[in-house]
């Protein structure tokens, strides 16, 4: 990377080249993590999943049994292992059940770009 970084100051990288090599170098050394559990709350297959773009704190989570969820993937709820593990339970969710709930399956789902309210238009 730094030698990425030293061919842009130089002028020798174009700015999409750099970005381009950059997505790409981090997209091959991701891996997932074995420390932490994400237990789901759908009965159906996930649809979407998004991180928040805000605080990177909370994940939403769409389904095809038509439920919504999101979780705090900072603060685990439980702990597994002699707390090596941290386990994830959604905060909430909702299903069709709700009344504001999805009658179809979701097959998308995305935070709002700048609102900082977790609770305020879920739905």
């Amino acid at each position: 990377m730094w030698r990425e970084i030293g061919d842009r100051e130089a002028g020798k990288l174009r700015p999409n080249s750099f970005s381009n090599r950059i997505k790409s170098n981090r997209i091959q050394t991701l891996q997932l993590s074995n420390r932490k559990d994400i237990v789901s709350p759908h009965r159906g297959s996930v649809n979407s999943l998004q991180v928040d773009l805000t605080e990177g704190r909370y994940l939403l989570s769409g389904a095809s049994d038509a439920s919504a969820a999101v979780f705090d993937i900072q603060r685990g709820t439980d702990y597994e292992g002699g707390g090596v593990i941290r386990k994830h339970k959604c905060l909430f969710m909702v299903d069709k059940q709700h009344e504001q709930g999805h009658k179809y399956a979701v097959s998308s789902a995305i935070w709002y770009p700048v609102d900082t309210d977790i609770c305020d238009g879920f739905v």
